[in-house]
């Protein structure tokens, strides 16, 4: 009898664990398929964009500011108004938090949750953006952060947009002075397509690292 009430006890412990496993599994990968539907969505939006005047980057890798480290950035879109640097969001309820904080607050019926500043985020992808640009004076960067219409945005931003996935587009050909020259937006171009890392084990390590980093 003690033997049984011993074997039961283990098959519960490890159906136990075996649940949680697969719900800590399910969750993130919940999180990477809404990550990944979100900026198929965007790079649609924006493939809509003339090519005569947007040169739209999707997914781009390279190194931080410092040559430390690698980020990854959603969108690039570059123009003659300016550097469009786009981090695409996928996320519900009430989004609310001040443009400098180091945390937002993402509410859903009165669940909780801090994500990190997408604003301070994008700074960090636009300095290493000018890094690697800075043979080019004076660029002008436009930094946008954009959400699906489920969420609720209630962040007021002047040095950047917060936006929903609806209006990117919008926002994007709401600027109409021309800042860049043809010549230095070939060379710009070329410049980010060469210092895009493409290689699938540099990758993965980055993959890896922001999943540890997450937890």
């Amino acid at each position: 009898m003690m033997h049984s009430e011993t074997l039961s006890t283990a098959l519960y412990t490890v159906l136990a664990v075996a649940v949680f496993v697969l719900m800590v599994w399910l969750r993130l990968t919940r999180a990477k398929r809404a990550g990944k539907y979100g900026e198929a969505n965007i790079k649609l939006r924006l493939s809509g964009l003339p090519e005569s005047k947007y040169t739209v980057f999707d997914d781009i890798m390279i190194h931080n500011a410092s040559g430390t480290e690698t980020i990854q950035i959603d969108h690039v879109v570059l123009s003659p108004y300016g550097i469009f640097v786009i981090e695409t969001k996928n996320y519900q309820g009430w989004i609310y938090g001040s443009e400098h904080a180091e945390k937002w607050t993402q509410n859903i019926y009165g669940n909780k949750h801090e994500l990190f500043n997408p604003l301070l985020q994008n700074d960090t992808h636009i300095r290493a953006l000018r890094k690697l640009l800075s043979d080019h004076k004076y660029l002008p960067f436009i930094s946008i952060i954009t959400f699906p219409a489920k969420a609720d945005i209630r962040v007021d931003a002047s040095e950047g947009h917060v936006v929903y996935w609806s209006q990117l587009v919008r926002t994007i050909k709401s600027y109409r002075e021309r800042r860049i020259e043809d010549s230095d937006l070939q060379a710009i171009a070329r410049q980010i397509r060469s210092a895009n890392i493409t290689d699938k084990e540099t990758r993965s390590r980055h993959n890896a690292g922001v999943k540890g980093a997450a937890h």
